[in-house]
């Protein structure tokens, strides 16, 4: 019985981790008869044609294309030929900026972020290989899909340059790939609202493009609902919302319900938010437009060189931009009321690969109140009836610490072991660092070993699942004034683990149940503090270009969203 006992829960334990793991991969798998080949517009599917889109991202993403380069206007000239082709018309703003006007546009955001960014003569030169060239030649393009009667926009933004060290498939050709498959659809609806798409230029040397676009064109600010930026960090996994601006509980609830397969979590939107890097998106949050922020963020490794080409991406990625974008553009096009303000964020998280569970912060508060109470009620009852030690739990408590201690510790000795030791720190890095994951989750199923014989011999099953549960309990409450995007984290496995409140007896059933949930927790604390001390999130706020910030400590985020998924 107790080998039957512990292969179940060995097999919860992986099943976590790979419900965790799909989190953020791609929701949806290609479908079986397709075959990728090239395709004109007048060839295309009535729906979204993913062979269309591919060919888009071919023919834009065919060789570098920074600002002001050879390239940025075979991108820009076949853009226009698309839109064209579809009827719209195309709208255009040139500019020649000097070194002086990329100063003062890069002056604002300094001041926005309180830091100083790199913007002397030789570093805007290098990096846009202007060369001794007095000016930069910079060109936003957008289309507006008018809807009568209104005045309500909707605008979708994605950016045409590439930087200089690769020809940016990915980054950021597929969205503006995608957003040209969102006007075609657009062609076969009514828009109760205008639809707005920019595409911008510029973006890799500052965010230029963005912040022109809002300096010359106010008119937009008092009538745009929502700004949709596409990116993308990387070249595979799935699109992530993974910012979005304030009060945004009806905001998320609107691309949960439209999106065909929607993956957002709030702990990576409250990370994004106090990081000093930024997205063309970041100009408009600068000038109070309302926004969310999309980017895939697996495949790093390729972002910013030779490697984000056509041939390298994920083709379900990008099949995943194109149903996002597909059905954020016809839905909120279509929608009669989107009902996008709110008066408080949103708590949300993963429950199930395309599917988010949303609360509201004012219910994840309560939640997490309820936790702490809920396991004082249930200890001093258990206490009471003899039917716990309250040293024990404190024991078991001292037990789980030690665990996560061991854990994060041999994970981050491993870390400043690869320093010294280069084999150890390329596997690491291999693959976008998914190995260093990994690792870190095996070892915490080799540590929750020992954890669980420590246990045993302090024995009484209700007294360890009461101290392994003390330490989420406490966590819950503290993360509503710390960190009140992850208080679900340790609320909902609390309440959950008290479903049948007090169990009668010593019910070893029931420290089982916990025993799986410290082996957990052990894995998540590894693969976190391994994310966190190799800073794999954050580029670097202080170099040339826009330094996106959506890398993979998001992965460790969303493990722990899948790992917690009860209902």
């Amino acid at each position: 019985m107790k080998r039957i006992k512990s292969l179940l829960m060995a097999l919860a334990v992986l099943g976590g981790l790979w419900v965790g793991y799909l989190q953020i991969m791609p929701p949806l798998a290609l479908p079986k008869d397709f075959a990728e080949t090239g395709k004109t517009m007048a060839e295309a599917d009535e729906g979204p044609d993913l062979n269309l889109m591919l060919s888009h991202v071919k023919d834009m993403a065919s060789q570098v294309h920074h600002v002001d380069s050879p390239g940025i206007t075979i991108t820009h000239n076949y853009l226009k030929d698309q839109l064209a082709r579809m009827g719209y018309a195309i709208q255009e703003d040139v500019y020649a900026l000097s070194i002086a006007d990329i100063q003062a546009l890069e002056a604002d955001r300094s001041a926005w972020h309180g830091v100083t960014w790199r913007t002397d003569e030789a570093a805007i030169r290098g990096y846009a290989e202007m060369g001794t060239r007095p000016v930069m030649n910079l060109r936003n393009i957008y289309v507006t899909v008018d809807a009568p009667d209104t005045d309500e926009t909707i605008l979708f933004m994605a950016h045409t340059d590439s930087v200089k060290m690769g020809p940016g498939a990915f980054d950021d050709i597929v969205s503006a790939a995608a957003m040209l498959e969102g006007l075609r659809a657009l062609t076969r609806v009514k828009p109760v609202r205008d639809m707005v798409f920019l595409f911008t230029d510029g973006e890799e040397q500052g965010l230029l493009g963005a912040a022109l676009f809002v300096r010359d064109h106010p008119e937009f600010q008092p009538k745009t609902r929502l700004v949709i930026n596409l990116e993308a960090r990387g070249n595979r996994g799935a699109l992530i919302m993974f910012e979005s601006t304030h009060s945004n509980l009806n905001m998320v609830r609107a691309y949960a319900r439209t999106a065909p397969k929607p993956v957002t979590l709030s702990i990576a939107n409250n990370v994004y938010r106090i990081m000093r890097n930024d997205t063309d998106l970041t100009r408009f949050i600068m000038a109070g437009y309302p926004g969310m922020n999309f980017a895939v963020i697996d495949g790093a490794s390729a972002y910013h060189t030779m490697d984000d080409n056509y041939e390298n991406f994920d083709r379900r990625s990008a099949m995943h931009y194109l149903g996002t974008a597909t059905a954020l553009a016809t839905g909120f096009a279509t929608q009669p009321d989107l009902n996008l303000t709110a008066t408080e964020d949103g708590v949300f998280f993963p429950l199930w690969p395309g599917n988010v569970v949303i609360f509201s912060r004012t219910l994840a508060d309560v939640l997490a109140f309820a936790a702490i109470v809920l396991y004082v009620a249930v200890l001093a009852y258990l206490v009471a009836r003899r039917q716990a030690g309250l040293l024990r739990v404190l024991a078991v408590a001292g037990l789980s610490l030690l665990a996560l201690a061991l854990t994060g510790g041999i994970a981050y000795g491993l870390i400043e072991l690869g320093g010294v030791w280069p084999a150890l720190d390329n596997l690491a890095r291999v693959d976008d660092g998914r190995y260093a994951l990994i690792a870190c989750a095996v070892l915490g199923l080799l540590v929750a070993p020992l954890f669980m014989l420590a246990l045993r011999k302090r024995g009484g099953g209700v007294s360890a699942a009461m101290g392994v549960l003390l330490l989420p309990a406490l966590l819950a409450p503290a993360t509503v004034f710390l960190f009140p995007s992850a208080s679900y984290l340790f609320s909902v496995p609390v309440l959950r683990a008290h479903q049948p409140l007090v169990p009668r007896g010593d019910n070893p059933g029931v420290g089982g149940l916990h025993y799986a949930a410290a082996v957990r927790a052990a894995g998540r604390a590894g693969a976190h503090r391994a994310g966190r001390q190799r800073g794999l999130w954050a580029g670097d706020p202080g170099g040339a270009g826009d330094g996106h910030r959506h890398g993979p400590l998001a992965h460790g985020a969303g493990r722990m969203g899948g790992v917690n998924g009860y209902q």
